[in-house]
């Protein structure tokens, strides 16, 4: 098991690292003109100091191309082309993006406001993708046992109904009904500002703004989740053993438990992963619903403020989840289903 989840985890960061070399390669030609009006911002305040060029006995022209071919070196823009990507490349995985801001605004690491938002992304989708999992299995063992019932009936109309409804859709209406009219949740933030100086209530402040979010992405994922379950679910309930169960006078409850849940688990669980990694996918732009500060949001201040190297980061963050949420399904198959890791 060990060499199988070391080979998995050298994929997903195989994956992530050709991910970000395309992010680079892409984005190439932005993140070079990014770096040369940095250095000619940087010249026009070098050579602006005059005091400084007299006292080295150059003239300002000189002072001024001398400055710009040492910053062209230092960023790298002296290198073919293979080598300006490979730094690039470099440069995103380390999250080497320079700062941010003006001297109005005070300026932040591009590093910390990458971190912070994967954070809160992280959190939300985790916690959303967890309720609607745990809420969409119940539903869907309930619907198994009794096929044609009212629960199996109720999960079939109502996923069909709300199939395809953006997540960000429900967000918005959740922000009017319970933000702006009857102001019972509050959104905009992670946390009140200042923060309860009381821990416990520190943390429910923080769950507070955590409520619409995950219930307008859990409220419409539960459904499809649920009735991708039940299918996994039926597809194990004539098997021989199920059969044998039952004829031995087992409990219904109890084989759906333990038999045909074992059973579908490794297809259940696939449908969890891909969940998560639909909401890392889709789902962010509920985080600009709600103004919540996360990959999301970043991405978007990003793209409108035109801040390439904060778009390339918050880009690779997501591929870097991504590609973990593949490597941990690849794990949970293995574990589920030891035929998957034998070697062949």
């Amino acid at each position: 098991m060990r060499h199988y989840a070391l080979k998995r985890a050298g994929t997903a960061l195989l994956a992530w690292a050709v991910s970000v070399l395309a992010i680079s390669t892409i984005l190439n030609g932005s993140l070079e003109a990014t770096a040369r009006a940095d250095i000619l911002e940087t010249t026009r305040a070098l050579v602006g100091a005059s005091t400084e060029a007299s006292r080295e006995g150059r003239s300002p022209e000189d002072f001024r191309a001398d400055t710009i071919k040492a910053l062209e070196r230092a960023y790298g823009l002296h290198l073919p082309l293979a080598a300006r990507v490979l730094k690039s490349w470099w440069r995103i995985v380390s999250l080497d993006l320079g700062e941010t801001g003006n001297r109005m605004s005070g300026t932040a690491a591009r590093r910390t406001k990458v971190l912070e938002a994967f954070g809160s992304t992280l959190v939300l989708f985790s916690l959303s993708t967890a309720l609607s999992v745990a809420a969409g299995l119940a539903l869907a063992l309930s619907a198994a046992s009794k096929p044609g019932g009212r629960t199996d009936r109720l999960l079939a109309r109502v996923a069909a109904m709300i199939h395809g409804a953006p997540t960000w859709w429900a967000g918005a209406f959740l922000v009017m009904a319970f933000s702006l009219e009857l102001r019972v949740f509050p959104f905009g933030a992670l946390a009140s500002v200042p923060p309860p100086e009381n821990p416990i209530l520190a943390l429910l402040d923080r769950l507070s703004y955590l409520v619409l979010p995950v219930l307008s992405i859990a409220g419409l994922r539960v459904w499809a989740f649920a009735l991708l379950a039940r299918a996994a679910l039926d597809a194990n309930l004539h098997e021989d053993f199920v059969m044998s169960a039952r004829g031995r006078g087992i409990p219904e409850g109890k084989i759906m438990r333990t038999h045909v849940l074992r059973s579908s688990s490794p297809a259940i669980a696939s449908n969890a992963v891909i969940a998560l990694v639909q909401s890392f996918g889709g789902d962010a732009l509920v985080e600009i619903v709600f103004a919540r500060p996360g990959l999301g949001l970043l991405l978007w201040t990003s793209i409108r403020g035109n801040d390439v190297r904060l778009t390339a980061g918050a880009f690779a963050a997501l591929a870097l989840v991504i590609c973990v949420s593949m490597a941990l399904l690849d794990l949970a198959y293995g574990l589920l289903d030891p035929r998957v890791r034998a070697p062949k």
